[in-house]
């Protein structure tokens, strides 16, 4: 019985989900996300909450909505970046010299990470991530203002370290945040001429 009512409802939640207009990022889930909905409903229905005869359409509809609603919080807040198909791994094909320059960068950087206090420490890595002042807000628990903030203030700090390790940073315009934002990602260059 169990089997035979899981197959219906997830079926069913499938139906309703295909019906939604979701972002073509979110459609390889849309079975994920049945299977979801049709779980939480199966422990509901274990846990003596409701009856099978309880589960109706709307109740379909109500869990296929807050499975959704759940995926696109995690969607907003962990942005993926796709990675184009023929992407070979540039630092595969690097002489020694590029590479050990690379690693030197790399503990520069995570040298002048630790320097940074906690708060701006989190927001600089979040912003480096990939991630938008609003999306570091959340994830922060503060304010988008404050977010700003740190991100800023951070990435200064982090510049200054660097530059003070013979590291020249120089910056990327803030093109793909929003409006208003000061943050800037910086791109090192590893050669001067």
């Amino acid at each position: 019985m169990e089997n035979r009512a899981f197959t219906k409802i997830h079926r069913e939640l499938l139906a309703i989900l295909r019906r939604k207009k979701l972002s073509a990022r979110m459609q390889p889930d849309l079975e994920d996300l049945a299977q979801e909905g049709a779980l939480r409903i199966l422990r509901i229905i274990q846990s003596g909450q409701k009856k099978l005869s309880e589960i109706n359409h709307g109740y379909l509809a109500f869990t296929a909505n807050s499975v959704f609603c759940d995926k696109y919080r995690w969607y907003r807040c962990r942005p993926e970046e796709q990675i184009p198909e023929g992407y070979d791994n540039p630092s595969a094909n690097d002489d020694p010299e590029h590479r050990a320059a690379s690693q030197e960068l790399g503990r520069a950087i995570r040298d002048s990470l630790r320097e940074l206090n906690d708060d701006r420490r989190r927001a600089v890595t979040l912003k480096l991530q990939g991630h938008k002042v609003r999306q570091i807000a959340v994830l922060l628990g503060c304010n988008a203002k404050r977010a700003d903030n740190l991100a800023y203030r951070g990435l200064e700090e982090l510049r200054q370290a660097l530059h003070a390790r013979g590291h020249h940073a120089s910056l990327k315009p803030p093109d793909d945040d929003e409006p208003g934002s000061r943050t800037t990602i910086f791109r090192p260059a590893l050669f001067q001429p």
